[in-house]
């Protein structure tokens, strides 16, 4: 039986699986199994041994939350520089971000919801690189963004992929007999998940915001705190929403969410309607 390729396409894959484990496995089989399950849905960042290849010609750009009342002042001038370029090479960003340079990558590993899109329309939205994220500096963190902002990159079947050295784990792993720990695994994997849903941690995040904006006098609209909110999400590994828009029409607008300043309002006043506008 022959190795797989370096780079196998999902329909590739399957196919390889097929004849290796002398069963037919097509795509949507191959990426059922692939899906993390309940246990491995705990973990920080869910992600999966299927890729999506990243176009040479994708622009791609590097991205943090910037706050300058907390900045170096040595990293505020360089950073100044670096957005008002790349602002004009790429277009606005939200306010709370910063351009910090460009980046390049061949492929992405993709999430759970990615697989889902692939599953149910055979194509998903890549809007940041996963696993491309770093530690920056003053508890900042560096993302990978898809240029322009907002316009994600296209993954479809036939883009995405696995890699020779994952299919042979993979395939190592179905072929393995189930032992006793393995059972007793899956016997825990029934259990409901109990974690947080995205939107239960994004509400949470959304007061975080609103608090610190507050103390420093601010008051940003559902549009700017949704955009800070998804990029908390994906800073702390939570696999949820792509856009900011998302997380604003989902988490928090018609009264899904309020304020704590307006929450502080309404205990003095009684009218939570009105402190429950949303912007």
């Amino acid at each position: 039986m022959n190795k797989p390729l370096f780079w196998n396409t999902l329909p590739r894959a399957a196919e390889w699986l097929t004849e290796k484990l002398s069963r037919k496995i097509d795509v949507l089989t191959l990426i059922d199994t692939v899906l993390p399950n309940q246990e491995s849905l705990t973990n920080p960042v869910p992600l999966t041994i299927i890729r999506a290849l990243i176009p040479f010609e994708t622009r791609l750009a590097k991205l943090i939350d910037y706050y300058p009342e907390t900045a170096d002042p040595l990293d505020l001038e360089l950073h100044q520089a670096i957005h008002k370029k790349l602002t004009k090479e790429f277009g606005s960003i939200p306010n709370h971000m910063v351009y910090t340079g460009l980046a390049k990558t061949a492929n992405c590993q993709l999430g759970e919801l990615n697989l889902l899109d692939l599953m149910l329309t055979g194509r998903t939205e890549i809007t940041s690189i996963h696993g491309e994220h770093q530690f920056y500096k003053n508890n900042l963190f560096e993302y990978v963004w898809v240029m322009p902002y907002g316009q994600p990159h296209i993954a479809t079947i036939e883009s995405c992929g696995i890699r020779g050295v994952d299919l042979l784990a993979l395939a190592e792993q179905l072929q393995a007999p189930p032992s006793d720990k393995m059972a007793t695994s899956e016997t825990e994997q029934v259990k409901p998940n109990n974690s947080k849903h995205w939107h239960d941690i994004a509400r949470g995040i959304a007061d975080e915001i609103d608090k610190r904006d507050e103390a420093q006098g601010a008051r940003d609209s559902l549009k700017g705190i949704g955009e800070r909110v998804l990029v908390e999400l994906i800073k702390r590994g939570i696999d949820g929403p792509r856009t900011g828009a998302t997380v604003k029409r989902d988490a928090l607008q018609s009264k899904k969410w309020v304020r704590p300043r307006n929450r502080k309002l309404a205990e003095e006043t009684g009218e939570m309607e009105e402190a429950d506008k949303p912007i």
